[in-house]
């Protein structure tokens, strides 16, 4: 009932952000029949089938998200629609797993107030031992409330795809938005899916990044599983994190000189082999030690170190200049989907085969992005010359892009902004699974669903990463960004209920990735091709010992202050960052940026092919 009520509050808000209700009545819909079915199938189940075997209504519940999914093939045209159908997907999963009950929370249930339990069917009920708690019902609205329930991360993303559907279809427009720009939506988004259907180098790039970002996630929780199983310490877990972030430091500065001196597109072929040798020697003792692992994640950590700076010079070189934040998104929305995926793929591996079939495929997932890499046609070589090959020493030629960055106050701004940033995500991250335990009440399956809900915001906040940078400029984009997230950070500090959290986990996630991609566009912007992968890698270096010393720090502020005042901290500092952001990005103009004349001279400036 509480979901009903909410999107009638949103179909409701349409007239006053300017839509037409009347467009909703023009929708040509296909196969109602299958919806209304499926509407009828859970109102029998739980509210008629009293004296029904249980196992007939958790058939028939499974059935009823069978003929909604038919439903939302037949309709997968309409916008938005994938959206609320993997809300829906995220349901049905935690579902089939649990025989047909969605598994909710004692504590979810005891705040709204439902026992959870008794000889009725329910869609949600105490289970015991849930599989995939973490998608059940974790949030409730409390009983003190009206329409007091409990939800699930499903139920929210649901929600959100089904509010844009509406909004979009309607033609509804936020405030201060000219009506041109809202019926001019589609055009964008034909421009972005041209940009992966026509430019095939680009596209394999993308794919390759995606191939292997899903294998290393799925590889990382392979690892912790390894770990977890030989009963490692927590210093062991800080060892690995240490050991691979201390390599990826070091090349990040002195090594990445490489990317700015070699044919790219075979470096990032040579090191996708070279990661994928490096995993495949996890293959070979039935077991591996933790000394096995440590050395295996410090070389992982030195290659990827590679990948980044090497993937996004190379992005300027395989598209148009106007099309760079598209494509940096999309690189990002990859990124994020693998994030959120990744962990869920390898827990399903490691609980059903054991960590072998991880490693295996973050091997494969390394081979096939090398292949992809390899079929590149277009190759650029930003030249010796620049690269230390004119008799400049090599920790000069190294080290350059630290000084690049250094002398010009527009780069050292952006990294400055983002090492707050990073500073705020690496206090909040050792102490947010205490602070929804503690502080909001919640359980394991709870820390999952905000997980996946501040993952779910990524991904939205990547895919509108192109639309935002093309209104606005990408230094308001950032700053905007990163105000957003430190309110919604610092917001959640304050509260004492899981489901504000949740909205605000959301957002915070969107926020997040929309000021991850306009920081990447305008560190492309900003400089020439014979540094930039230089650059990239100095800003990954800093930001990640930025990260270490952060999340070291946060073990001892959350001891000291405790976990809500340890959030709080955290959110502080990203505000820190945008307050920055504001002095040094928007109050004065860039006048020392200039073109980029190593591009201009090269055919990577020449339109993508079609």
């Amino acid at each position: 009932m509480i979901l009903l009520v909410a999107f009638l509050l949103v179909v409701a808000a349409v007239p006053l952000l300017g839509g037409h209700l009347t467009r909703l009545a023009t929708v040509e819909l296909r196969g109602t029949p299958l919806l209304l079915g499926a509407t009828v199938v859970q109102a029998v189940i739980t509210q008629l089938a009293i004296d029904v075997p249980r196992e007939v209504t958790g058939a028939a519940h499974l059935a009823s998200y069978v003929m909604a999914g038919a439903f939302v093939w037949a309709n997968r045209r309409l916008p938005w629609l994938w959206l609320a159908a993997l809300g829906g997907a995220s349901n049905f999963v935690v579902i089939v797993a649990n025989k047909g009950v969605m598994p909710a929370s004692a504590e979810a249930l005891s705040l709204a107030g439902q026992s959870g339990t008794g000889a009725d069917f329910a869609n949600s009920a105490l289970v015991e031992s849930p599989r995939l708690s973490f998608l059940g019902d974790v949030f409730a609205v409390p009983a003190s409330w009206p329409l007091a329930n409990v939800f699930s991360v499903g139920d929210v993303i649901l929600l959100v795809g089904g509010a844009l559907l509406v909004h979009r279809v309607s033609g509804s427009r936020p405030p201060g938005r000219s009506r041109r720009l809202v019926d001019d939506t589609a055009a964008p988004s034909a421009g972005r899916l041209a940009l992966l259907r026509d430019n095939a180098d680009f596209r394999r790039l993308w794919l390759a990044g995606a191939s292997s970002d899903i294998g290393d996630w799925t590889y990382s929780l392979a690892v912790i599983a390894v770990l977890a199983l030989q009963g490692a310490s927590p210093t062991v877990f800080a060892v690995l994190i240490a050991v691979q972030m201390l390599a990826s430091s070091v090349v990040g500065v002195v090594g990445t000189s490489v990317v700015d001196r070699v044919d790219r597109v075979r470096l990032l072929t040579l090191v996708n082999v070279a990661q994928a040798a490096t995993v495949c020697t996890l293959l070979v003792p039935q077991e591996p030690g933790v000394a096995h692992l440590v050395l295996v994640g410090g070389i992982l950590g030195g290659l990827g170190a590679l990948v980044r700076p090497a993937t996004m010079a190379s992005i300027p070189n395989l598209v148009r200049d106007e099309e760079c934040v598209v494509a940096n998104g999309y690189v990002a929305a990859a990124f994020n989907v693998a994030v959120s995926l990744g962990p869920v793929i390898g827990a399903g591996m490691v609980s059903t085969w054991g960590a072998r079939p991880a490693f295996l495929l973050n091997t494969v997932s390394f081979l096939l992005s090398a292949t992809l890499v390899a079929r590149i046609r277009r190759r650029h070589v930003p030249g010796a010359q620049h690269a230390g090959g004119n008799g400049d020493g090599w920790f000069v030629a190294a080290t350059a892009g630290l000084r690049h960055i250094s002398r010009r106050p527009p780069l050292h701004g952006l990294l400055v902004l983002m090492a707050f940033v990073v500073l705020g995500a690496a206090l909040r991250a050792p102490v947010e699974p205490r602070f929804v335990v503690d502080a909001l009440g919640g359980s394991a399956g709870a820390i999952g669903a905000l997980a996946s809900l501040w993952g779910l915001g990524m991904v939205l906040g990547s895919a509108v990463g192109a639309s935002a940078g093309r209104r606005w400029s990408l230094e308001k984009v950032l700053v905007a960004s990163v105000t957003v997230l430190a309110v919604c950070i610092l917001s959640a500090s304050w509260l004492a209920l899981l489901a504000p959290v949740a909205a605000l986990w959301l957002v915070a996630g969107s926020a997040n990735a929309l000021g991850s991609v306009a920081y990447e566009s305008l560190l492309q912007q900003r400089t020439p091709d014979h540094l930039r992968g230089r650059v990239f890698g100095a800003a990954e270096a800093v930001l990640d010992l930025t990260y270490l010393v952060g999340a070291v720090a946060a073990g001892f502020l959350g001891a000291l202050v405790g976990t809500r005042v340890g959030v709080g901290v955290a959110g502080a500092a990203v505000l820190v960052a945008g307050l920055y952001g504001v002095v040094a990005l928007l109050s004065r103009s860039d006048p020392a940026t200039p073109p980029r004349p190593s591009d201009a001279a090269t055919p990577a400036a020449a339109p993508a092919p079609t």
